[in-house]
């Protein structure tokens, strides 16, 4: 089990990192951290030092304190796709409607969304320019939610343009493949398995700074999805794999419970229902473990790089957040990670 490393253990591999102007390998801090007796770092710190060390930091600053550091002034900057999904600290705003400017406070920003408030909102439907005014940087968005006795409007940027995306040359390909034959062969049903994958994304917190590229979509039986980005996509695949097992297992304990009832599972509505079921009893089970010392459950779904946090810990109620999200995909989904040489081939 992977024991999450403290601001001590960061600060002093940020040190080591900083005398070494970058060019060390995090085998050799980890070696270094045994040696006085700290822990060990994950693949995940390298990014972040690499990130301390280009806004000129000399001593550390944890992720979430540097992300807050620099958010109202290089908010949506190329550089600053932070770990934490979303920034809460109000800086100012301007919003483009009714064919004029209103001074808003941004009260809350993410790489996808943003909530604003101020004297007068547009209603929701509405299309929007949001224009920071510490950077000048500006945004298309669509309103999505207005409360005009609050004063406070929540806006959806037009991802086309707002996301930044793992390039071409990714170091990490992730293949996903389902069986979508006879009624699931539809757009509803790929969208819907699109939708809940984006979620199961979004919601793992490993560090990525860009959002995976899809390299290819086929459909010639199974479906396959072909995803491109760094080093996050192996534990993505891993923690698919990990939580196919898992509920296979609860599975086959609920079906045994209707076996036992004399119901039979001859058809695929029924096995559909059941494995609803013994998902809905997982998910209760894992939610009970949130303030437990010494999780059981939550073990089953612990993958290398990605930790499950102390109890009540903000690390542990994001990692049952991506369980949720793990287990709403389709149980039939396969997943294989690979790694691609230098030229972006598998």
């Amino acid at each position: 089990m992977v024991t999450q490393a403290r601001p001590i253990d960061g600060a002093e591999g940020y040190r080591l990192f900083l005398e070494h102007d970058g060019h060390i390998e995090l085998d050799e801090i980890n070696e270094h951290l045994r040696g006085l007796g700290l822990r060990e770092l994950q693949p995940r710190s390298m990014t972040h030092f690499r990130k301390l060390q280009r806004y000129g930091y000399k001593s550390y600053l944890t992720q979430n304190r540097l992300d807050l550091a620099v958010a109202g002034e290089a908010a949506w900057s190329d550089d600053m796709r932070a770990q934490y999904p979303e920034v809460r600290r109000p800086f100012p705003g301007l919003l483009l409607f009714d064919a004029r400017w209103h001074s808003v406070t941004v009260e809350s920003l993410g790489t996808a969304a943003a909530s604003v408030s101020g004297e007068v909102t547009p209603t929701a439907g509405t299309s929007v320019v949001l224009h920071l005014v510490a950077t000048g940087i500006e945004r298309t968005a669509t309103v999505t939610r207005n409360d005009p006795t609050a004063g406070r409007a929540d806006l959806v940027f037009d991802t086309s343009s707002s996301l930044r995306t793992a390039g071409d040359d990714a170091p990490f390909q992730l293949v996903l493949t389902m069986p979508m034959a006879g009624d699931s062969e539809n757009l509803v049903a790929l969208a819907d398995l699109l939708l809940r994958l984006e979620r199961l994304v979004t919601r793992l917190n490993l560090g990525s700074e860009e959002i995976p590229r899809v390299a290819s979509v086929s459909k010639s039986s199974p479906l396959a999805i072909a995803l491109i980005g760094d080093q996050s996509l192996p534990v993505i695949g891993s923690f698919i794999v990990a939580a196919v097992g898992v509920r296979y297992a609860w599975y086959q304990g609920t079906k045994t419970k209707y076996e036992a009832a004399g119901i039979q599972l001859d058809n695929e509505q029924k096995r559909r229902k059941v494995q609803q079921e013994a998902d809905a009893e997982l998910l209760s089970a894992l939610e009970a473990e949130e303030s437990a010392e010494a999780p059981i459950l939550l073990q089953d779904f612990e993958v290398k790089g990605l930790d499950k946090g102390a109890a009540n810990s903000m690390t542990r109620r994001g990692f049952l957040d991506a369980c949720r999200a793990v287990i709403a995909l389709p149980v039939q989904l396969l997943a294989e990670s690979s790694e691609r040489d230098n030229d972006g081939r598998r």
